[in-house]
């Protein structure tokens, strides 16, 4: 799993890097990875800390209020 975090860092940064003509490396395209990554990363926290009934089976909904939570952050 953590290869796949890495993967998914790395990946949110060179599509970043592409957009801006950079580097994956460079500063915004490594920032934006690393913050993407942690909104997966709560999504998924909650979902494992969510015991009520109405608890989801998929964590899909709990990374996307958190990639949601994100860009409304960035974007306002």
């Amino acid at each position: 799993m953590l290869t796949r975090f890495d993967r998914f860092q790395l990946s949110v940064a060179e599509a970043v890097a592409q957009r801006l003509g950079q580097r994956p490396d460079d500063e915004i395209p490594s920032l934006i990875g690393a913050l993407g990554l942690a909104a997966v990363r709560v999504g998924l926290e909650r979902w494992t800390a969510d015991d009520s009934p109405e608890r989801d089976a998929s964590a899909t909904p709990y990374v996307e209020r958190s990639l949601t939570l994100l860009q409304t952050f960035l974007t306002t």
